[in-house]
């Protein structure tokens, strides 16, 4: 965990960028890193819906893949007030930091790129980028597809697996939702994005195991998504995850009491958020009563 990963980093005048020396040559080769070039190289990009902004896809050509690129934001309050600036680079250098360091040790996630800066003085604005999964959607705009049963069944098995090589690559993501988990078309494969609250921890510990898997049915339950997976296709993805561990499987249940309590507050946050009837309260408590369900199955 120590290892250092294998990037360089670059500064000019208003720029610092960290990369790696593949991209670097890739992207840069004969013309240096410096603010102008590196501005033209945003400036041929196209935008595309992202998370909190929008993203810019950097198409190079001549077989090269297709590069994404995520512009850092603030959330939450602050995002009103300081939105896309921040004090200093050292966060989006973090967390590229923390990309390669996952990306090596074996976790479904994309190929990180480089982590840039623009700015200087007590104000930078950030982005890092990654390697485009094009053929991918987030899994909130796959399920509005509507996939038939077999296809979820698939996506099921699909996230169980990415999830387990994501922990056992001793990562602990922080803020998985159906925004930042990426499948196939084919529902076949599965990567996870945006790593920004992502530490790690070798072991995983089945408590955090739990929390992230937890994380992710709360992101289904609030946005209206969680009776797209039945339980017997949660209990799929319970199985890919656990690849017949029953000793993992018995001590993540041992957390699911303090999970029980979590989701509550969560839903009398989202109660007070948004007019709710009662009946309709009642409806996501048997519902995330079933996905709790399927955590306790033996």
């Amino acid at each position: 965990m120590s290892r250092k990963p294998p990037v360089r980093q670059l500064t000019s005048p208003g720029l610092r960028i960290r990369i790696s020396p593949d991209w670097q040559t890739r992207l840069f080769a004969g013309t240096g890193v410096h603010r102008e070039r590196f501005e033209a190289l945003l400036a041929g990009s196209r935008r595309v819906p992202g998370g909190r902004s929008e993203n810019l896809l950097i198409e190079l050509g001549d077989g090269e893949p297709t590069l994404r690129v995520r512009p850092a934001r603030h959330g939450g309050l602050q995002a009103r007030y300081t939105s896309d600036r921040f004090l200093s680079p050292r966060r989006i250098e973090d967390e590229l930091d923390r990309w390669f360091a996952i990306h090596r040790a074996g976790a479904p996630i994309p190929e990180p790129v480089f982590a840039a800066s623009l700015g200087g003085g007590f104000s930078w604005r950030s982005m890092i980028a990654t390697v485009d999964q094009a053929r991918a959607l987030d899994l909130r705009s796959w399920l509005a597809r509507e996939p038939d049963a077999a296809a979820r069944r698939r996506a099921a098995r699909a996230i169980g697996g990415a999830l387990r090589r994501f922990h056992d690559a001793g990562a602990v993501h922080g803020d998985l939702h159906l925004g930042n988990m990426l499948i196939d078309r084919a529902a076949a494969r599965c990567w996870i994005v945006d790593l920004d609250r992502t530490h790690r921890r070798l072991p995983v510990p089945p408590a955090d195991r739990l929390r992230d898997l937890m994380r992710l049915v709360r992101s289904s339950e609030k946005l209206g998504a969680e009776a797209r997976f039945t339980p017997r296709e949660r209990a799929v993805a319970l199985s890919a995850y656990c690849q017949g561990d029953r000793v993992l499987r018995r001590a993540m249940r041992q957390h699911t009491a303090g999970e029980m309590r979590r989701i509550r507050r969560h839903r009398l946050g989202w109660w007070l958020g948004r007019p709710v009837s009662y009946t309709h309260l009642r409806a996501h408590e048997t519902t995330a009563s079933i996905s709790y369900a399927v955590f306790c199955l033996k």
